[in-house]
C-alpha cells in the first residue's frame, strides 16, 4: 500500500504581516523529505505558486512573490517523494498583507489641557490610523526625534504624555508609522505653553452713560484687561459672592459689558481676570461707581450768612445744604425766576458755602434751588434768607444817670441810658472812650 505524506501545516509568514515586502517567506511543518506544495485556493486546486521541500526537522520555508498593497491567502498540501501521492489540503491557510501605501499624517488636534495651562505635564492629543504609532519631533523636518510617541486605538486617538519647564513653551511635529512600517508625511506643529502667572487686574475705565443718568439703569461698563481673558464683575470690593456678569476681552485689551442696576440706587462695580491658562488676577482696586438718579432732589436749605444779618458787608457769603454734589444757585427773587447772584458745588457733605452781592443798606430776600448730578433740578425754597445790610453807624448813646444816683458809696453802679435798638453799648471811663468799663450791654427794642 502506498504511504500518504502528513497533511502539512502553514504556520505564518516572515515578515509577519502586514508589512512592506513583496517576497514574503511562507514558513511551516510537514512530513521530513515530501515536498509541500502552495495554492491561492483551499481546496489546493490548479497550479501551485511555490513549492518546498521539507527538512529532516520537519520544517520548510519558500518566498513567494506578491504585488504591492494585495492580501495572498495560501494552503498547502504535501506529495510523497517515493509514492508521488498528495496529502490532503491544509485546514488553515495563512494570511499576508502587502501594504506599500503611507498612512494618512496624524491629525494633531491640540493639548491636554489645552494651551496655554497652568500644568507643566500634558498630553498631546492626536487622530491617526488606528494601530498606527504616532511619533513626535522637535524639527518641522520630523528629523529630531522627541522619543515620545503612542499607539492610535481603534477610533485612532492617541494621547502622548509629555513636560514641559515651568513658564516654558513645548512645539511638535509628527508622523503616523502604520503596522507595514510605512511612515506618513511630517505635519505639525502642535504648541503648549506653560502659564502660571495671574494677569494684572482690569481697569475699570468708564461707564456708558456716564453716571450719574437719571434715564439707563442698564449702562456699559467700559475697561482693560490681558488682551483673550476672561473679565469677572462684582459688587463687591474683594470680589467674592455672587457674580454680576462676564466678558471675554478683546486682543487689543478692551472690553465693554452690560450691567443691570436698581433704579435710584448708587452701585460700585470691581472686576477680576481670568487668563487662558487659568490664572486669575487681583480684584480691581478701584472700583467704578455708576449712579441711577430719576428723582429730583429736595430744595436747598439756607442756614444763614456769615457775617450774620444785619452785617456791614455787601458781599455775605450765603450757608446751606442739599444733595451732595449738586449745583447750587442763588436768586433774589421768588420762584428762582429773577436775578441769578451766586452758584456754587455741595461738597461730599452736601455743605456749600458762595459769596453773593446785596444792595447797601437795604434788606435782600435771597431763594436757592438745586441742579443734582443727574441733571435733576429742585424747587425752588419756598422761604426767603433775608440778609439786612446795614451800613449806617448808629447815633451816639445818651447817658441819662446811673443807678444808684452819685454820689454814692456803691463801688459797681448800673449806668442808664439810650441808644439804637439792638446795638452793643460800651461804657468807658474816659472821654476819648479808650479805657473800657465793664462788659458790653445790648440795647432793647425800646432803645434803653
Amino acid at each position: 500500500m502506498c504511504d500518504v505524506p502528513l497533511t502539512p501545516v502553514v504556520t505564518g509568514t516572515t515578515p509577519p504581516s502586514p508589512a512592506n515586502d513583496n517576497a514574503p517567506v511562507f514558513y511551516g511543518t510537514g512530513e521530513p523529505g515530501s515536498t509541500v506544495a502552495l495554492h491561492t485556493s483551499s481546496s489546493c486546486g490548479g497550479d501551485a505558486v511555490a513549492t518546498a521541500v521539507v527538512g529532516e526537522d520537519g520544517t520548510w520555508e519558500v518566498a513567494v512573490p506578491v504585488d504591492d498593497d494585495t492580501t495572498t491567502v495560501l494552503w498547502a498540501l504535501a506529495v510523497d517523494a517515493d509514492s508521488g501521492l498528495p496529502s490532503p489540503c491544509s485546514a488553515a491557510g495563512a494570511t499576508y498583507v502587502e501594504d506599500s501605501t503611507a498612512p494618512l499624517p496624524p491629525n494633531l488636534t491640540g493639548t491636554n489641557p489645552p494651551s496655554p495651562g497652568r500644568v507643566v505635564a500634558y498630553e498631546v492629543l492626536a487622530v491617526a490610523e488606528a494601530g498606527a504609532t504616532v511619533t513626535l519631533f522637535t524639527d518641522a523636518a520630523c528629523g529630531s526625534p522627541a522619543d515620545l510617541s503612542g499607539v492610535a486605538g481603534s477610533d485612532g486617538r492617541v494621547a502622548i504624555a509629555s513636560l514641559v519647564v515651568d513658564g516654558g513653551t513645548a512645539e511638535f511635529w509628527a508622523t503616523a508609522t502604520d503596522a507595514a512600517g510605512n511612515v506618513s508625511e511630517c505635519v505639525g506643529p502642535v504648541t503648549y505653553r506653560h502659564d502660571a502667572v495671574a494677569p494684572a487686574a482690569p481697569t475699570l475705565t468708564t461707564t456708558i452713560p456716564t453716571s450719574p443718568s437719571d434715564t439707563v439703569t442698564t449702562p456699559i461698563l467700559v475697561g482693560q484687561a490681558e488682551g483673550g481673558s476672561t473679565v469677572t464683575i462684582y459688587t463687591t470690593a474683594d470680589c467674592t459672592g455672587a457674580v454680576t456678569t462676564t466678558v471675554n476681552v478683546a486682543q487689543n485689551g478692551i472690553f465693554t459689558v452690560i450691567v443691570t442696576v436698581a433704579a435710584n440706587s448708587s452701585t460700585t462695580f470691581y472686576a477680576t481676570a481670568t487668563d487662558a491658562a487659568g490664572n486669575v488676577s487681583a480684584c480691581s482696586p478701584d472700583g467704578i461707581n455708576y449712579i441711577h438718579d430719576d428723582d429730583n432732589p429736595d430744595p436747598p436749605v439756607l442756614t444763614g450768612t456769615d457775617p450774620p444779618s444785619p452785617g456791614a458787608t455787601t458781599s455775605p457769603t450765603v450757608l446751606g445744604e442739599t444733595e451732595p454734589g449738586a449745583t447750587v444757585r442763588i436768586y433774589l427773587g421768588e420762584g428762582c425766576t429773577s436775578f441769578l447772584v451766586g452758584t456754587t458745588t455741595a461738597g461730599a457733605d452736601g455743605t456749600f458755602s458762595v459769596v453773593v452781592p446785596v444792595a447797601a443798606n437795604a434788606d435782600t430776600f435771597l431763594y436757592a434751588r438745586a441742579t443734582d448730578l443727574a441733571g435733576r433740578t429742585s424747587d425752588c425754597t419756598a422761604d426767603p434768607l433775608v440778609y439786612h445790610h446795614d451800613g449806617v453807624a448808629p447815633a451816639a448813646p445818651v447817658v441819662l444817670s446811673t443807678a444808684p444816683a452819685s454820689p454814692s458809696s456803691e463801688p459797681s453802679p448800673v449806668v442808664v441810658g439810650t441808644a439804637e435798638p439792638g446795638s452793643s453799648v460800651q461804657v468807658y471811663r474816659d472821654a476819648t472812650c479808650d479805657t473800657p468799663l465793664g462788659a458790653p450791654a445790648t440795647t432793647e427794642a425800646n432803645g434803653s
